[in-house]
């Protein structure tokens, strides 16, 4: 059984510097201003006291950052890799991970201040003005799910000018990218337009290398009729995406303004590319009782221990004198193998077993489990509702957003031509995801020595999913050829906003922010078995800004962040009965995953030198981390 379990984690400690260097074209060559929105509110990127990296439009386009895997690669303390191809690309932040494909990310995205709770994997920068970093707990401005920081990307705005861009990229393997917007006035100083759209296609680097009746099948598997047995030299880790965007600006009355926008993508990719050694084929270099391997320790059920290793499947080579062949275990046949230390590459390659996804297979009686497209297709639609409205020197805010997301993805997990049995490692997985959320904001005059700002906010999430092994049990033996009954989950959560900043004194400033917010959520598997719990959390944060000069600046800061509780979905599996889920339920620790929690205190320092030439920001943490849920097999 999979699960979760919770574990203390000792304090960090780590440095992060980042400087940037503007040399001198003429007398007056400066780093330009950087307006960023790390506080729900435009401030100069100089003067917020967080840990945040920007990238304006200039540096996305001149440094060649067309996705977030590219902003990751030029980011201090920001790593993000998709697993299974444009999917499950959760963002680490200051070296806080998570699980793969459970629970809620430590960190989380975010477009134009909106939650984006799916995958970021297919958007591009093409329609962006700015990307945000922000490190260290984010609760207090962000809500749920930024427990170790937030990435933002806010899209371009409408011009008063008629302006616009058109970009063509092309490169090897099969690269392309068309991308453009235009922008301006449909009424003058009253209503404003912006249209993006682009297309992109990526043929990846990679091909299957399946050779004719190479795929697996042993008697276990005889149940196959006739199963597929031709080559595949099919393309992996090719990609295509279709963007996009809309956006208006309406201001019908003074101090008044609507902010529109839609943005739609449509994603379809073939299947992510899965390096394997050749059976049989010993990797030169390796040999048994290599201690990389951990084979060298005898371990329990006379199979010897690979400490944080798998065993590689049969024929990689030979086990230690004395251990026991485990040829006949689906798991031996069906592992990849993870190797230790240093990784030599001759002699890998791809060898995925598609023609069963893509072609179908008869199973014993006749019936027919139609094929699917091997990889992940998906379409997704976003909103955006916003309305500023001034009140003298007041401002009020409302935020809306919503997203819906449809998503298909089939793939052969196993990274070897076998065919496993009852389909342990090839899955057609399809989800539907749509949530909305609003927000409400009432921000006193900026001039004040004493302001602050309150609001409210509510997120609704609905996410329905299901899979099915190709070829599983349930058509096999239950001639259901269709997918499984849909396991359900909904969030709802309601949270309230607090800020205050206070000049205490010419030089130096207080802020104190925190955010209410209690979080319901229900839960329904595939068994029929059911969990609803409610979550109450308070994530302030407090900073103390001392500003000698204006080119100077030093804070310190404590932040709470407060991660979602959530469910061992392994108990809500359709193959797990429902008296053993609700027998489990009897032992809420079991089920019940609790939220996570965590103090990071950061002492920092920005400033900028000769005459704004040279900017150089420090950040030195401390994290306080507790309640982890980490994954574990049992």
């Amino acid at each position: 059984m999979t699960g979760f379990h919770r574990k203390p984690l000792t304090a960090t400690a780590l440095i992060a510097v980042c400087a940037s260097l503007a040399l001198p074209g003429g007398a007056s060559a400066q780093i330009a201003e950087i307006v960023v929105t790390a506080r729900k509110r435009e401030e100069n990127l100089q003067d917020v006291p967080i840990s945040v990296s920007a990238f304006g439009d200039e540096q996305l386009q001149q440094q060649g950052l067309f996705n977030d895997n590219d902003v990751a690669n030029f980011t201090v303390n920001f790593n993000t890799l998709p697993t299974t191809g444009r999917d499950y690309d959760r963002p680490v932040i200051r070296g806080m991970a998570a699980p793969t494909s459970r629970g809620e990310a430590n960190a989380s995205y975010f477009i134009d201040g909106i939650y984006v709770s799916t995958s970021i994997g297919a958007a591009t920068t093409g329609a962006v003005e700015r990307v945000e970093i922000l490190r260290g707990p984010q609760s207090a401005q962000f809500g749920r799910a930024t427990f170790s920081g937030a990435i933002n990307y806010v899209t371009r705005q409408p011009t008063e000018d008629y302006t616009g861009r058109l970009k063509l990229r092309a490169g090897t393997h099969d690269d392309y990218e068309t991308t453009g917007y235009f922008s301006g006035p449909i009424i003058d100083d009253t209503l404003l337009f912006l249209v993006s759209g682009s297309w992109s296609s990526y043929g990846g680097e990679w091909r299957n290398n399946l050779r004719e009746d190479q795929a697996f099948n042993q008697p276990a598997t005889s149940f196959l009729q006739n199963p597929p047995q031709q080559a595949d030299r099919s393309r992996l880790g090719d990609e295509e995406t279709r963007d996009l965007l809309l956006k208006l600006v309406w201001t019908p009355w003074e101090g008044g303004e609507f902010n529109f926008k839609y943005g739609y993508t449509e994603v379809d990719d073939g299947h992510w590319p899965s390096l394997v050694a050749p059976a049989g084929e010993p990797i030169e270099g390796l040999q048994p009782g290599d201690p990389r391997f951990g084979l060298n320790q005898p371990g329990t059920n006379g199979i010897f221990d690979t400490l944080n290793c798998w065993l590689p499947p049969a024929g990689r080579f030979p086990l230690p004198t004395g251990a026991p062949a485990p040829d006949e275990e689906p798991w031996w046949r069906t592992s990849g193998g993870d190797i230790c230390g240093r990784l030599d590459a001759n002699g890998w390659e791809n060898r995925i077993n598609l023609p069963d996804i893509r072609n179908g297979v008869t199973v014993a009686g006749g019936s027919f489990i139609p094929g699917t497209k091997p990889g992940l297709q998906k379409t997704l639609n976003r909103y955006l509702l916003e309305y500023r409205q001034g009140l003298g020197d007041w401002l009020l805010t409302y935020r809306g957003g919503a997203n819906t997301e449809d998503f298909a993805n089939a793939f052969d997990l196993d990274h070897t031509e076998a065919r496993a049995v009852f389909g342990l490692f090839n899955f057609d997985f399809v989800k539907d995801d749509r949530d909305w959320s609003s927000e409400l904001r009432l921000a006193s005059p900026a001039e004040l020595p004493v302001r602050g700002e309150v609001g409210a906010f509510y997120y609704d999430r609905n996410r329905s999913s299901t899979q099915r092994s190709i070829p599983g049990p349930q058509q096999v033996f239950l001639g259901n050829l269709g997918f499984p009954p849909d396991a359900r989950r909904d969030i709802q959560n309601v949270a309230y906003i607090g800020s205050l900043a206070w000049d205490l004194a010419e030089q130096w400033r207080l802020d104190l922010e925190g955010r209410y917010a209690a979080e319901d959520v229900d839960f329904s598997g595939g068994n029929g078995c059911q969990s609803s719990e409610t979550y109450y959390n308070f994530t302030p944060r407090i900073s103390l800004t001392y500003k000698p000069t204006d080119d100077l600046r030093f804070y310190v800061q404590a932040a709470n962040g407060d991660k979602p509780g959530d469910v061992n979905s392994e108990f809500f599996r359709g193959d797990v009965s429902l008296e053993f889920c609700e027998q489990a339920q009897q032992n809420t620790t079991d089920v019940t995953i609790e939220p996570e929690e965590q103090w990071t205190y950061e002492i920092g320092a920005k400033t900028q030198w000769w005459d704004r030439r040279i900017q150089a920001n420090l950040a030195v943490f401390w994290i306080e981390w507790e309640k982890q849920s980490i994954f574990q097999v049992q």
